[in-house]
């Protein structure tokens, strides 16, 4: 774990993450959605509030406002 975090950068833990929440930021662009609750499952987070803590944490927006951030332009 030491050696992957000195090559890639961070954790194997927090890179799943970021690729979690890519993948959900996809679908999410594809999907006419008006919330991101329905990805937490899909996800396979525990929880709605987890998936939209990280989605915050690696995004900057909840998945509500980057849904509303992408309809609008």
């Amino acid at each position: 774990e030491r050696l992957y975090k000195q090559q890639i950068g961070f954790s194997p833990k927090k890179y799943l993450n970021i690729l979690r929440v890519g993948h959900a930021r996809e679908m999410l662009k594809k999907r006419d959605i008006k919330n991101g609750s329905a990805f937490s499952d899909i996800e396979g987070y525990t929880d709605q509030s987890h998936f939209i803590k990280e989605f915050k944490a690696i995004v900057g927006l909840t998945p509500k406002k980057y849904i509303s951030r992408k309809k609008t332009g």
